[in-house]
């Protein structure tokens, strides 16, 4: 092994660490738990898996490279309707949607929060 780099199984989402194995071309080849990171915040005691993984996640590495994956970014053409209707975009195309999306997630917030004050104080 080369290298090994800190991450969160990507597998579901309970969230564990793990370090994924990189060879001396930089491609994965294995996976471990990992029980914290020395020096890392938020990663002294992995408390979500302690250092252990499940099945799935022993074998997180071949992820990267098993047959059938996605290497194009297909988000859903509307949020809410057309569930089948998906188009290619960018990296930068996603972070973008992702951004508008939080900004009126935030607005949804405020105006609940005056409609609830409102209510409340007449």
């Amino acid at each position: 092994m080369a290298e090994w780099k800190y991450a969160a199984c990507g597998y579901c989402s309970t969230g564990c660490s793990i370090e994924v194995g990189l060879n001396a071309d930089g491609k994965p080849v294995a996976s471990r738990g990992v029980a914290g990171v020395a020096g890392v915040a938020g990663v002294a005691d992995a408390e979500v898996n302690r250092g252990k993984l499940c099945l799935k996640g022993i074998f997180e590495h071949e992820l990267f490279t098993s047959v059938g994956r996605g290497l194009i970014l297909m988000p859903r053409n509307h949020l809410w309707r057309h569930w089948n209707c998906y188009r290619q975009t960018s990296q930068d195309g996603v972070t973008q949607e992702c951004q508008t999306v939080a900004f009126l997630f935030c607005q949804l917030q405020v105006f609940v929060h005056q409609q609830a004050a409102h209510a409340v104080h007449g």
